[in-house]
């Protein structure tokens, strides 16, 4: 798996994931609500309305995101980076949650 793995197009699909799993994207990469409101050019409540899905996701904020993670994955963080981008962490919590924990 290479970084043009990661680059994913901003299809309903992909903007929907990144949206359910933003809280677990937050937390992998240690990111504030403040880090992704100025790298998007919103504001900390709008990122508290999107992750509850009171605002939905737009295109353009889906790209900026995807931008600012782009520039952190490495080849040690790469399926992690994938699975966070492709798959609803619904199904695979569990075993994220405890790899998080590991990794501390």
């Amino acid at each position: 798996m290479n970084k043009e793995s990661i680059h994913l197009e901003a299809t309903e699909t992909n903007i929907s994931i990144l949206q359910n799993n933003l809280k677990f994207i937050e937390e992998y990469f240690d990111f504030t609500d403040s880090v992704i409101a100025k790298s998007i050019g919103v504001t900390r409540q709008t990122i508290n309305k999107i992750r509850n899905k009171r605002y939905m996701l737009t295109k353009t904020q889906y790209l900026a995101i995807m931008y600012l993670i782009e520039g952190l994955v490495t080849e040690e963080n790469i399926e992690d980076v994938y699975k966070l981008l492709t798959k609803d962490i619904k199904t695979i919590k569990k075993k994220f949650i405890i790899k998080l924990e590991e990794s501390e």
